[in-house]
């Protein structure tokens, strides 16, 4: 299918399998954009993961080959959260319609035991210094001031903020997972064990990309991960069931983002730890909206430092 070109919709085609089981010793990857993997039904197609690797059933994943232009910095003093409209030094080589990161830049921590903890050193190495970018378009140029297509999801100031103009063309969009179940092996000798796939479906270099209608059982770490280099993904009416897996960190997040522009909705978490959550510094925004979990060992939310425009909904 990858070989087809991509139609007027930004879709290739469809794989669907029809009803059955179908064991899988090797991952599924999409690497194309416009593909579509279905089933007939949750209850009538069955992925089943076999084999020790901790990785995932199905990864959507496209190149990771993002090439940066010239940076400027923005002209501030302080943005609040909520800004898309701000100066910059230079608009030179920016343009309407180019994709851009707009970043935070961390401060170089001293080293030594003679450095003195004044109040402003300590300010500077506050939860703020870390890097963290959110992955933006620009929709109109006036000037030195550059508007984004969506808000910045923290107020910035107090570090160095730079504006990155890139090219992507590796990263794929319009890709889903649909109406079918996943399931991961494992050896039942070991209640705990962990030698299985931890993820269900695993996202990253990808735009536009949704999962839907989808059970997960077995799992070790989540039902569906996106990562850091995806945005604009939907996970909707996907529901987990009998994670397997210790009690320990980084275990049971059934379903959890460190990207951006992701929403969950209408998903169900049964026996998780970290039910609905996002990873540190996931630059958002991130919504869970109408989601349920049923007998969880622990919080949803933020389980890494700083994760920015974070909602629940109901």
């Amino acid at each position: 299918l990858a070989a087809r070109p991509i139609g007027e919709n930004g879709l290739r085609g469809a794989i669907l399998l029809k009803e059955g089981t179908y064991y899988l010793d090797e991952p599924l990857r999409m690497t194309a954009s416009g593909i579509v993997l279905r089933g007939e039904s949750k209850e009538k197609t069955v992925l089943v993961k076999r084999g020790v690797d901790r990785g995932a059933v199905i990864y959507i994943e496209g190149a990771d080959d993002r090439t940066f232009g010239d940076a400027t910095d923005l002209k501030i003093d302080y943005l609040p959260v909520g800004t898309k409209s701000f100066e910059v030094a230079s608009v030179e080589g920016l343009q309407v319609g180019q994709m851009v990161l707009v970043e935070q830049q961390p401060v170089a921590r001293p080293r030594g035991r003679d450095v003195e903890v004044t109040e402003e050193l300590k300010r500077q190495l506050g939860p703020g210094n870390i890097r963290i970018g959110w992955d933006r378009t620009i929709t109109a140029i006036e000037g030195n001031r550059v508007t984004l297509d969506d808000a910045l999801t923290m107020g910035l100031g107090l570090r160095p903020v730079v504006l990155k103009p890139y090219t992507w063309a590796g990263r794929i969009d319009e890709c889903g997972v649909e109406h079918l179940t996943i399931v991961s092996d494992y050896d039942e000798a070991y209640p705990l064990d962990e030698n299985h796939a931890w993820t269900g479906v695993w996202i990253n270099n990808a735009e536009d990309c949704w999962v839907r209608q989808v059970d997960f059982r077995q799992l070790a770490g989540s039902a569906v991960a996106v990562q850091r280099e995806a945005r604009r993904v939907t996970v909707s009416d996907c529901q987990s069931f009998d994670p397997v897996s210790e009690m320990a960190g980084s275990r049971r997040r059934t379903f959890f983002t460190l990207g951006q522009h992701t929403l969950f909705l209408s998903c169900y978490s049964e026996h998780g730890q970290h039910d609905f959550s996002a990873g540190i510094n996931a630059p958002g925004p991130n919504a869970f909206v109408q989601c349920d979990s049923y007998l969880s060992t622990g919080f949803s939310g933020s389980t890494g430092s700083w994760a920015c425009g974070l909602l629940f909904d109901i």
